[in-house]
């Protein structure tokens, strides 16, 4: 892990964009993050007391909002107030992007103002999977379930046995990065025409769709679609699978031409295996490949993973570990690239992905983690033209965090 050094923000790629975020679903605040990542000034405009549920992500130690929040600054400001709507009008007549993730038939406040503004900003709204058409979509639309209406989980699991729910927030981050690479085509062609109001609306399940987008094709042309596989790709009569080592790892296979997979059947079972009318051609493979399985499971579970992988490299087989957080977080070459960083915050050092990608003659920064609850409040509405006596009026007559607690008992 390397620790973050400090550089010019005037470099980042994005300096002089102003992003507003007003969100409670991850993958909205990812989309803030990419563009924060690249020097974007990036408010979270959140409710004071309570702050953005996404503080409380996996645990009330923050952990999680430490990165999510990243370079980012916080604006407590209580949105369903409507003393606070003429410090939100000032916020959004500067602003560029306003992300929000409620779904275009919401009329939340950030939202509905923004339709009152001279020069609005683009509105990028990134919504679970039927938000925006609740008659139309007969079953839940909550983000958890994403997944399940992309055709991601019709392809996951063991051929015969149930599908299986990722355990990552994939479909969320996926559309994170479709959204704000959306949102800068957006403002590039407004550059252009100079353009008025624009809305950007994003469900969370056409990312998925699209890089899964072999489906549809595929489906159409077979007159089927392709079910689970397990560890082999649909469609693929390629060696690709994952095998335990003797000693409790794991290390995937990939080989998808003949030539690949001729050094594969050499090196489990050599000449014999390689020449073997069950496996010597892809033809042969696709019926047997369940036989050939058991006979690697059983190579493996003879080797170390050091045995197995230093074995692959002889032969020139496409084999990797299956790493865990700890491999990753140890692995000498993630180091050297810097692709785990550490910055210091409040609560102690917080490690996490660097930016990505790393764009040459472009400096990428971390400067801070997660803010905290209206660090930069007073900043924003003095960027918005509002002076001292007015500001008390963004969060409902109030000054400050404490001030409205005491407010609200």
């Amino acid at each position: 892990m390397t620790d973050q050094v400090n550089t010019d923000p005037s470099k980042s790629g994005l300096s002089g964009l102003l992003v507003l975020e007003a969100v409670s679903s991850p993958g909205a605040s990812f989309a803030a993050s990419l563009l924060a990542d690249f020097g974007a000034t990036v408010y979270v405009c959140e409710p004071p007391g309570t702050g953005s549920p996404l503080r409380r992500l996996a645990g009330a130690d923050g952990r999680w909002w430490q990165v999510l929040g990243r370079n980012k600054r916080s604006v407590a400001i209580d949105a369903t107030d409507p003393a606070a709507e003429d410090s939100m009008r000032r916020l959004l007549g500067i602003a560029d992007l306003l992300i929000v993730d409620a779904g275009p038939l919401a009329e939340d406040g950030w939202r509905r103002l923004a339709k009152t503004v001279d020069s609005p900003p683009i509105v990028v709204d990134l919504f679970a999977t039927g938000a925006d058409d609740p008659h139309g979509w007969g079953w839940s639309s909550r983000a958890e379930l994403t997944s399940a209406a992309t055709g991601m989980m019709a392809l996951t699991g063991l051929a015969g046995d149930n599908p299986v729910l990722p355990e990552v927030p994939i479909a969320e981050y996926l559309a994170g990065t479709l959204a704000a690479m959306r949102a800068l085509a957006a403002l590039r062609q407004r550059s252009l025409n100079s353009s008025g109001a624009v809305d950007l609306s994003i469900g969370l399940h056409e990312a998925v769709q699209r890089m899964i987008e072999w489906q549809v094709p595929v489906a159409s042309a077979l007159g089927r679609a392709e079910t689970r596989n397990g560890n082999s790709f649909p469609m693929n009569a390629g060696i690709s699978n994952m095998h335990r080592t003797r000693d409790g790892k794991y290390v995937a296979i990939s080989a998808a031409t003949q030539a690949t997979a001729v050094r594969v059947l050499e090196m489990v079972g050599g000449a014999e295996l390689r020449n073997h009318p069950r496996f010597a051609t892809v033809a042969a493979r696709s019926n047997g490949m369940k036989e050939l399985y058991a006979l690697m499971d059983k190579w493996f579970e003879e080797r170390t993973l050091a045995e197995a992988l230093a074995l692959a490299e002889q032969y020139g087989v496409v084999a990797g570990a299956i790493y865990s957080v700890d491999d990753i977080l140890a692995d000498p070459h993630m180091n050297a690239r810097g692709n785990i960083i550490t910055i210091t915050g409040p609560a102690g050092p917080v490690s996490m992905p660097n930016v990505v990608p790393n764009i040459s003659g472009l400096q990428h920064i971390i400067g801070h983690v997660g803010p905290s609850l209206g660090e930069h409040t007073e900043e924003a509405l003095c960027k918005a033209g509002i002076g001292s006596a007015s500001r008390s009026a963004a969060m409902g007559g109030v000054t400050n965090t404490a001030d409205y607690n005491r407010r609200r008992k």
